[in-house]
């Protein structure tokens, strides 16, 4: 039997047939999931940056909204006379 004869009659054995195909489909598997959590991860940081811009500019229009209170509040308080004050 020459050694081309071994391989051929190794690889044709079913053991090594099956054995192959299972090892092929867990590398495919664990490929497809490897990019899977890839993907997942990609989506969520795009999730997560949209979210931290939508509460950042939340945050900026309720300090805006702040600063229009104080400055309202401090212009009735300058201005303003009281009605007592003004009644006597």
């Amino acid at each position: 039997m020459t050694s081309s004869d071994k391989i051929d009659s190794f690889l044709s054995a079913q053991d090594y047939y099956d054995g192959a195909i299972q090892n092929l489909h867990f590398a495919n598997d664990v490929q497809v999931y490897d990019n899977n959590i890839e993907q997942q991860m990609d989506m969520n940081e795009k999730e997560v940056t949209a979210a931290m811009a939508d509460d950042l500019i939340n945050l900026e229009a309720e300090q805006a909204d702040r600063v229009k209170v104080e400055a309202i509040t401090a212009a009735i308080c300058q201005y303003s006379t009281s009605t007592k004050a003004s009644d006597r």
